[in-house]
């Protein structure tokens, strides 16, 4: 199972995601147990979901109300759940501090940005008046560095 996108931020009720996979049938003809779970139970977030195809499934992502990641499980007859480790990650970026104030106009200087509300999803990028690079998160109370 393939889930696009994998992070958005949070509050936008406007994000649809598709679920990609094999062998979606539902029992029933309407599908109206179909469902996609976000995040753990209790606390889990329960979602309508359309079936395109054997193959494919859109879902609108929920409104958040934090930065989080929360698993994302999927459901064609209301009682079980798929279990492939597939995650969503919420964000909501706001920078502190980045260090240091002043750097090379080559693109040489490595830049510490400290902030809170970010996912590190892998395809984390920070955009520099008229470049963009790719920018490297730490689990561990570090900063995302460049």
């Amino acid at each position: 199972m393939a889930i696009s996108p994998t992070f958005g931020p949070v509050k936008d009720e406007h994000i649809e995601m598709t679920i990609d996979g094999k062998d979606f049938i539902c029992p029933d003809p309407t599908c109206k147990h179909l469902r996609v779970r976000f995040g753990e139970h209790p606390h889990a977030i329960y979602m309508p979901a359309t079936l395109e195809s054997t193959s494919r499934i859109k879902v609108k992502v929920p409104k958040y109300t934090k930065p989080d990641v929360l698993r994302v499980e999927l459901t064609l007859n209301g009682a079980d759940y798929t279990h492939d480790n597939k995650t969503y990650g919420f964000y909501d970026p706001y920078v502190i501090d980045v260090q240091p104030r002043l750097i090379s106009v080559d693109g040489s200087t490595q830049v510490t940005i400290r902030g809170i509300g970010f996912v590190d999803s892998g395809e984390i990028k920070g955009k520099f008046t008229n470049s963009t690079a790719a920018i490297q998160c730490s689990n561990q109370g570090d900063p995302c560095m460049h």
